[in-house]
């Protein structure tokens, strides 16, 4: 498995690092196409592989093509880069709101899967899904789902329009959690924590949770009552939470977020 990545930055490299810690490819099956010499000195020092800064003839000889760019350049890096490819070759896509149909009709070409991961995938503990199209075979979609859950866990959507959802809830998850944690820290703050107190209480409080959620099987409903005690101090914060229409907001907030994905897409 030969792997070409255009985009040397943040989520192209932490993928690129998921695969070679997982050892799904080694130095001479991978190259990076990224323009900045500073990213591409760092990139030759790590891993060790091939290093170009623009998109040439040297990619047809790659089995898979990871697009790991910004949004807004999209376009203009997939101009570049139609004229070195094979009609082989598989296009993964992990950028948000560019379409299957943009980047197939942009790259005259038709063999196109798009990703969504997160960004815990940084660490090896993302959440990806992906959808391809038809002309993907089953084999190539065994080693699309490797390499996403070398990154975390990764589930296949059975239409593209799914991607707004998925972008929606679990791209765009950690910010919510972070946002939570922001809101409990600062809540510590005021009661008289020290910073690193509070962070470190409030951080160990959420990895705990969600590795209880994750390991007893439990719905994260039946979870939260157990821990709710008739009249106690979490009953007490919950009513405050139902009171200002806490949870409905939430979900709200993630439709409005699916929403601005069909919005992009569309432009």
């Amino acid at each position: 498995m030969r792997i070409a990545v255009i985009g040397g930055g943040n989520m192209g490299s932490a993928m690129t690092r998921a695969f070679f810690r997982n050892k799904l490819v080694q130095s001479a099956d991978v190259c990076f196409v990224e323009p900045d010499a500073e990213k591409r000195a760092a990139l030759a020092g790590e891993f060790g592989c091939q290093i170009l800064d623009s998109c040439s003839e040297t990619l047809r000889e790659y089995d898979f093509i990871l697009l790991a760019v910004k949004p807004q350049i999209a376009i203009k890096v997939m101009q570049t880069l139609k004229s070195g490819m094979d009609s082989k070759q598989v296009v993964m896509s992990i950028m948000a709101g560019v379409s299957i149909k943009t980047i197939s009709e942009t790259l005259n070409h038709a063999r196109v899967v798009r990703i969504m991961p997160n960004t815990p995938s940084q660490i090896g503990e993302g959440m990806s899904a992906y959808y391809a199209e038809s002309s993907i075979l089953p084999e190539e979609k065994q080693t699309i789902a490797q390499l996403l859950e070398a990154c975390g866990k990764c589930i296949e959507v059975p239409d593209e329009s799914w991607m707004d959802a998925v972008t929606a809830v679990s791209g765009s998850g950690p910010a919510y959690l972070f946002y939570l944690a922001e809101q409990m820290v600062s809540a510590a703050l005021a009661f008289g924590f020290n910073e690193t107190d509070a962070v470190t209480m409030v951080a160990q409080t959420l990895k705990g949770a969600v590795l209880l959620w994750e390991n007893s099987g439990i719905s994260p409903q039946i979870l939260r009552k157990q821990v709710t005690s008739p009249g106690g101090t979490t009953e007490a914060a919950l009513n405050v939470f139902e009171a200002r229409n806490v949870g409905p907001s939430i979900q709200q907030g993630i439709q409005r977020a699916c929403e601005r994905s069909r919005e992009l897409s569309r432009q």
